[in-house]
């Protein structure tokens, strides 16, 4: 075996082992995921108001170099994003419907204001703690409403259905409460 040959497999195993270092931490490089959105809202054939709310929130984390004698571009801007998609559908005929609904985004825009854990590997752990995460949301949302039911009396029985979805990365986590047909 000449010198450069065993330097060839040295250079090999440490290449394998830097991927299988950044692959423990970091996870493979996902696919890039390009997300297209769209939303409109309708009262319906049966009612004349409108009690559905929707949004679409991005948030993101992004690493900007402030200073630096490194060759301009050399260190490129990073941007993470995620996007949180929900509707929230009145519950037609409750009392209300239209304000729960508004009341429920409002209270999940409030939860989740500092409540972000970024991921640089989704690993099924985190996955499940993710998803404990969005159920724990929606019950302080549904606790929320009933706060301020109790605070005014009126909006006793005011009620809503949410769905959402939450995407990072190549990632989508869906959640679903109440009864919407």
């Amino acid at each position: 075996m000449s010198v450069s040959a065993e330097q060839d497999t040295v250079d090999e195993r440490i290449d394998a082992g830097h991927d299988n270092l950044f692959a423990r931490f970091f996870g493979p490089n996902a696919p890039t995921v390009k997300l297209e959105f769209g939303a409109l809202s309708h009262p319906g054939k049966v009612r004349p108001n409108n009690e559905d709310h929707y949004g679409v929130v991005r948030r993101c984390r992004s690493r900007d170099v402030l200073l630096t004698n490194l060759p301009a571009g050399f260190l490129p801007q990073v941007e993470d994003v995620a996007h949180a998609l929900v509707v929230a559908d009145g519950i037609g005929g409750a009392a209300f419907g239209e304000l729960a609904s508004m009341f429920a985004l409002r209270a999940g825009w409030d939860l989740t204001s500092k409540a972000f854990k970024w991921h640089f590997k989704m690993t099924d752990g985190e996955a499940e703690e993710l998803m404990d995460q969005l159920r724990a949301y929606g019950q302080l949302m549904h606790q929320a409403l009933l706060d301020r039911a109790q605070e005014d009396p009126r909006l006793a029985g005011m009620g809503t259905t949410i769905t959402g979805a939450l995407i990072v990365g190549s990632e989508a986590f869906l959640a679903h409460v109440g009864d919407s047909r």
